[in-house]
């Protein structure tokens, strides 16, 4: 009998039962309708499991579906997923989705939580060079067993809102507000951190028949201070976030 220290506390375990071998199979299953030819609704199921490590579940697309993606220690999830995809008019475009995902972890033998979540984005084009989208990210999650407890790192409330401006000489200049919501940076649900908003400012331009991206960008526009969490394979609670960041990329196209 031992002692194991996880996302959920200690636990005591004889060690897990469970076969690596009964997760060799991760079915995936999915189907779209669609709309009129102004947009699809599609509904999507999948498990996706990874017994050798803990977390890291990368997410499959399903039918165009993409559930989250969790970097904590579970090694099993099973998604549930539907979306609406529509087109209204020529230049606004809506996309909503939701789903359930039920977390386990495998080696241990214990350890489940639950997730609902939706999002929703509308994409405007309000001219030919001037485009506006927005971003809502709503999630709801729950340690099950009794506890109650929410998933650490885990904002309830998230979104983001960008307009882009396309110079006549392709050059691409972006401006970006995300919104982080409320949310718990330790698995016991003790520490709480604030929310908050950051402003950041991108631009780009394609040369040589656009083999050559130049980008330049600055993130935290106005040094907005908050608290972030730490990678959770060295989890030592929260962190400060990154102030005003610049950055430049430059990429070659063979």
């Amino acid at each position: 009998m031992t002692i194991e220290n996880d996302l959920f506390g200690s636990v005591t375990s004889s060690g897990s039962t469970e076969s690596k071998d009964s997760y060799l199979i991760n079915p995936r299953v999915g189907a779209t309708i669609n709309l009129a030819d102004k947009g699809a609704f599609r509904i999507a199921y999948q498990k996706r499991s990874a017994t050798s490590f803990l977390g890291e579940l990368a997410p499959v697309g399903a039918a165009g579906l993409v559930p989250p993606t969790f970097d904590i220690a579970f090694s099993e999830a099973k998604d549930v997923e539907a979306s609406l995809e529509f087109e209204l008019g020529k230049n606004t475009f809506v996309k909503a989705l939701g789903g359930y995902e039920k977390l386990r972890n495998l080696l241990l033998g214990s350890g489940t939580a639950q997730l609902w979540y939706a999002r929703v984005a509308l994409n405007q084009i309000l001219s030919r060079n001037l485009s506006f989208s927005i971003r809502y990210h709503y999630n709801d999650s729950t340690v099950l067993g009794g506890s109650g407890r929410e998933l650490y790192g885990i904002p309830r409330n998230s979104g983001e809102a960008r307009i882009t401006f396309v110079h006549p000489k392709e050059i691409y200049l972006t401006v970006r507000g995300a919104y982080t919501g409320k949310r718990f940076a330790d698995s016991e649900n003790k520490i709480k951190l604030r929310d908050y908003l950051l402003a950041d400012f991108y631009v780009e331009k394609e040369f040589l028949k656009k083999r050559v991206l130049l980008s330049f960008g600055v993130a935290n526009i106005f040094n907005e201070s908050y608290r972030t969490l730490d990678h959770p394979y060295s989890y030592s609670g929260a962190i400060r976030g990154r102030g005003t960041t610049c950055t430049f990329r430059m990429e070659y196209r063979l």
